[in-house]
This record gives structure tokens, C-alpha cells and sequence, in this order.
């Protein structure tokens, strides 16, 4: 079994998926990307004036979140994990140590600007980060 680095946009099944996963094969513990930005935004990066999805845009948070999940993997190898993430890009995927990695990248490749709009819209809740940006913005996050 390999550990999974689960990226992509908002709203694709990333979590859907992460959790089928689990629950077939037990082994696995998620880390989800989410409550460690809101962690390190709280902590680490507390005095910067960034908003929770720019935290998650930052270089310094991306190494952070890669440093996390490395370390569970090393100081953990009985188990196996999966990092369900928005905040790292296809572009990032070299920051990972890739021996031990499948890499899924999830998104939404034939849908139009109005249905990834209405797919982020359908779920979201005043918890979610996204709650409060235009449709002109979640549009421009999940490209």
C-alpha cells in the first residue's frame, strides 16, 4: 500500500474519495488539508492579515503542509495516509517525495464556469471558505 496525495479544486470528491478509501482499507488515516490551514492561520501565520485561502496560497504554508505530511509518513510507517488537499497545485507535486505516493489530481474538466459555480454553491456552508466569495471567484479557484 502507498500512501495518496489527494489535489484538485473545491467540491471535486476529494473528501468523497478519501473516505471511500478509508473505509475500505483501514489503514488509512486523512489529514485534511482544511484544518491544518485553519491551525497555521490561527498559530503560525496569526499576525499576518491574510484570509484562510490565502494562507493556503503561500509557499511558506505549502512547505509547511508538505513537511506535516512527510513526518506522519516517517514517524508513522505502520500506517498509511491521505492528504486531501486544495492548496497544493500539479505544479507542486515535485515539493513530495514521490517513492511511496500515488498522486491523484482531481478537478472538473468539461464543466462550464456556471456548473462548477453551482457545484461549489450546492454544498457550501457559512463554514466553508468559500461561503463568502463572489461566483467570479470560485470560478477563478477552480480553474
Amino acid at each position: 500500500m502507498k500512501n495518496i496525495l489527494l489535489l484538485g479544486a473545491s467540491r471535486s470528491g476529494k473528501t468523497t474519495f478519501s473516505r471511500m478509501l478509508r473505509e475500505q482499507y483501514p489503514i488509512y488515516q486523512i489529514i485534511c488539508s482544511d484544518s491544518i490551514r485553519g491551525a497555521y492561520k490561527r498559530t503560525i501565520n496569526k499576525d499576518a492579515n491574510l484570509t484562510s485561502h490565502e494562507v493556503g496560497e503561500t509557499d511558506e504554508y505549502r512547505n509547511f503542509i508538505r513537511e506535516v505530511f512527510n513526518r506522519f509518513i516517517k514517524y508513522n510507517a505502520d500506517l498509511k495516509y491521505i492528504l486531501d488537499t486544495v492548496d497544493i497545485l500539479p505544479q507542486h507535486i515535485p515539493l513530495f517525495n514521490q517513492e511511496d505516493l500515488i498522486i491523484l489530481v482531481f478537478g472538473y474538466p468539461k464543466a462550464t464556469d456556471e456548473e462548477i459555480v453551482k457545484i461549489q454553491r450546492k454544498n457550501d456552508t457559512e463554514n466553508d471558505w468559500t461561503f463568502d466569495l463572489s461566483d467570479k471567484e470560485i470560478w477563478s479557484f477552480a480553474v
